[in-house]
């Protein structure tokens, strides 16, 4: 379930959550034995257990509340420079589906690096699974730069319902060994050098 903070109450050692969604989902989460709460910041990921959750109902909203953490966990989520695909350039991932071999896709390109990307899985093709092999997959990030690189599915996440967000599935796919040839390996970083180098003048104005 994705969800914001909506209040922090350090003297009650409350945390309090929005709860926008269906009351089968909530009451599924209530009365889980184990719940996790994840959070990102860029590169960073933030991890705590979650104790004491309990669905608050008010005169026009509802919250799920849980008990202040003990313990607060952070991970790097990556070792490697991703970047993001600039609006007026699509680049695809070409791909056979792992359950339908016959069927190929064409992704969009959502974020790249060295060892993975993001992938745009429209909301009428069939879903990719976590553990998927993907096989070969054909990478086209421009007229000059294409290459084919061996990749896992490491997990697919929902997109729907997030504020201006389509609703879709973005799957991250890490890739098994890297890129299959060192040729592709340098075309992939001279990619990523350039989107850096294009990210820096844009933030200089």
């Amino acid at each position: 379930m994705t969800t914001a903070i909506w209040s922090l109450d350090p003297m009650q050692r409350r945390l309090s959550f929005n709860a926008h969604a269906d009351a089968a989902q909530l009451a599924r989460l209530v009365e889980a034995d184990d719940v996790v709460a994840l959070a990102y910041d860029e590169a960073v990921k933030l991890q705590f257990p979650v104790h004491g959750l309990m669905l608050v109902h008010g005169g026009a909203a509802s919250a799920l509340q849980c008990a202040w953490p003990d313990e607060l966990y952070r991970f790097q989520r990556r070792s490697a420079y991703r970047v993001r695909a600039p609006e007026h350039q699509v680049p695809l991932a070409h791909l056979r589906h792992p359950a339908d071999p016959e069927r190929v896709l064409a992704l969009r390109i959502i974020d790249l690096c060295i060892g993975g990307c993001a992938l745009w899985l429209p909301p009428d093709e069939p879903p990719l699974q976590a553990g998927a092999q993907l096989g070969q997959i054909r990478f086209e990030l421009g007229p000059e730069i294409r290459f084919t690189a061996a990749a896992t599915l490491k997990h697919a996440t929902s997109m729907a319902g997030k504020p201006g967000s389509p609703p879709a599935a973005a799957c991250d796919s890490g890739a098994s060994g890297g890129c299959s040839t060192a040729v592709a390996e340098r075309a992939l970083q001279r990619w990523i050098d350039q989107a850096q180098r294009r990210s820096r003048l844009l933030s200089l104005g």
